[in-house]
C-alpha cells in the first residue's frame, strides 16, 4: 500500500523542524589544528559556490562555513558531516565541523531537509 500521499500532510500539520531536526554535531578539535573559513550564499534555491576546495595538508582541519539565506528560507545540509540546518530569509547561520579524512562531499541548499532536485547542492572536495 502506498501512503506517500500523508508526508505533504504529516509536514504540514508537523512542520519540517520537527520530523527533521536541525544537526550540529559537536566537533573535538585537537590542539593546533588548520582552521578554515567559508562563506555560501543560497539564493533562489541555488549554492553559490557550487564547490570549495580545502586542502588539510595531511592533517585535520576545522571547517567553518557561513551560509546566508537571500530572498526565502532555505535548509543546509552536509550530509557526511551530520549537519542540517535551517536559515531564514535574509539571515545567516555558521556551522564548524572537523574534517579528518579526503573526499568529495555533497551539501545542499534548497527549500527542503532533504536531498530533492528542487534545490541546489554543491560539493566541498577536501584534499
Amino acid at each position: 500500500m502506498r501512503i506517500f500521499w500523508l508526508l505533504p500532510i504529516l509536514i504540514g500539520l508537523t512542520s519540517c523542524t520537527t520530523l527533521f531536526p536541525e544537526r550540529n554535531p559537536a566537533a573535538r578539535v585537537p590542539q593546533g589544528v588548520k582552521e578554515v573559513s567559508f562563506s555560501i550564499i543560497a539564493w533562489n534555491d541555488q549554492c553559490y559556490p557550487s564547490v570549495i576546495l580545502v586542502d588539510r595538508d595531511g592533517r585535520s582541519v576545522l571547517i567553518s562555513v557561513t551560509f546566508r539565506s537571500d530572498g526565502k528560507d532555505h535548509v543546509i545540509s552536509i550530509p557526511a558531516f551530520g549537519i542540517r540546518r535551517y536559515v531564514k530569509q535574509d539571515e545567516e547561520a555558521t556551522v564548524k565541523f572537523l574534517a579528518e579524512r579526503s573526499g568529495i562531499f555533497p551539501f545542499d541548499c534548497g527549500p527542503l531537509p532533504f536531498p530533492s532536485p528542487l534545490g541546489g547542492s554543491g560539493r566541498i572536495a577536501i584534499k
